[in-house]
């Protein structure tokens, strides 16, 4: 027994006589352990940094979004702004004598606030033939915004003589109607 125990304290012998060995074995490994946990934090930190960086992205890209949308909103509701309205006095008397009607009232309404949105409203009494006044109502509406004939009546006012033709009469129309436009308040 003595002669298997002999070879193994040799080696044990010599490894302890070089003691040089076994201390750098003893670094090595103490090194290698420290490096592994060292490599294994800085992993951690370095997915943390990544996923950090993947949400400020995602952040960003968020923020541009919103930014895009608000433009989208502004450019979409520019007509319907109540600083825009394209119904007015004025615009009303261009868009008469532009259609050869003749403005016997234009009387603005109080405006009326809706919550969203104000309604502004005109009271008009007109007077012309059946397709001037036509042409007019179809000018007015294709102004930009959203505009609304809400009340309407037409009556005959009376028949003169077309200028051309004497034997043709054309029938002149009294229209009382009331005009509104529909913007966003801000």
């Amino acid at each position: 027994m003595n002669d298997a125990q002999g070879p193994l304290n040799d080696f044990i012998n010599n490894i302890l006589k070089r003691k040089e060995l076994v201390v750098s074995l003893l670094i090595l490994i103490v090194g290698s352990s420290f490096a592994w946990k060292l490599n294994k934090e800085q992993n951690g930190k370095i997915r943390q940094f990544e996923n950090a960086m993947a949400q400020e992205e995602q952040k960003i890209a968020v923020a541009k979004e919103v930014a895009g949308l608000h433009e989208k909103k502004t450019q979409m509701s520019d007509p319907y702004d109540k600083s825009n309205n394209s119904l007015n006095l004025d615009s009303l008397n261009q868009l008469a004598t532009a259609h050869k009607v003749k403005v016997l009232l234009l009387d603005p309404l109080e405006q009326q606030d809706m919550g969203v949105y104000v309604v502004s409203s005109f009271a008009m009494e007109l007077k012309a033939d059946y397709f001037s006044i036509a042409s007019f109502i179809s000018a007015a509406e294709s102004q930009p915004g959203i505009i609304r004939i809400e009340e309407m009546s037409l009556r005959k006012e009376e028949s003169r003589p077309m200028q051309t033709d004497k034997n043709l009469k054309k029938d002149v129309l009294k229209a009382v109607l009331k005009i509104s436009e529909l913007s966003l308040k801000k």
